[in-house]
């Protein structure tokens, strides 16, 4: 708890404070640039609508634990380092594309292999390993029909986000602790699920 509360310190001091800052606005701008263009308004209007209370319990709550056992928990070797094992063989096995599963394999290779190997190489593939997929995952939710539809903005849209996620997030465990990681990552979660509502209310 005091390493938390020291990261925390560290956390907010004014550079890394604007550096935050410039961050949730640009989650901000990417929500507006995402709930506007073409037919997601309607989408999102119609999740809201249907599974509302479902929607917000897989985003702030679901999501944010398995994705940080997933990519965040072997990063730094601890009790249930090979916990993160069982979520992403599911993402292996139910991936709709073949270089996802090639990543995650690769991935899980690294975590196996930092766990009786701390060479400085290893634990740098793992981090840049696990930003990446990180990222990339979320194409996961798409058929590569779907994706040949898309224009470069849509999955810049859907990439670079969570690719800056990711490397705040792997900061947070890194420096911080698991514990933090989710709560980060849960409370930004929140607040782009609640700046969705508020404007889809208005729309």
């Amino acid at each position: 708890m005091k390493l938390e509360l020291r990261f925390l310190n560290k956390l907010f001091s004014n550079k890394k404070r604007l550096f935050i800052t410039i961050f949730l606005i640009y989650s901000v701008i990417i929500v507006f640039l995402f709930v506007f263009h073409e037919n997601n308004t309607a989408v999102y209007k119609q999740d809201f609508n249907n599974i509302g209370v479902l929607y917000f319990f897989l985003m702030v709550i679901f999501a944010p634990i398995v994705e940080e056992i997933a990519f965040r928990l072997p990063l730094i070797k601890c009790r249930y380092y090979f916990s993160s094992l069982i979520p992403l063989c599911i993402y292996l096995f139910l991936g709709n594309h073949i270089l996802l599963k090639v990543g995650f394999v690769f991935f899980i290779f690294l975590i196996v292999n930092s766990y009786f190997n701390l060479s400085k190489s290893i634990r740098i593939f793992l981090y840049i390993t696990s930003v990446l997929l990180f990222a990339f995952s979320h194409l996961n939710n798409y058929t590569l029909i779907s994706l040949k539809e898309m224009n470069m903005l849509d999955i810049s849209l859907l990439v670079v986000p969570q690719f800056l996620l990711g490397i705040i997030l792997t900061i947070v465990r890194i420096k911080g602790s698991f514990r933090l990681s989710i709560l980060f990552h849960a409370l930004h979660n929140f607040i782009l699920v609640f700046i969705i509502y508020i404007l889809l209310l208005f729309l």
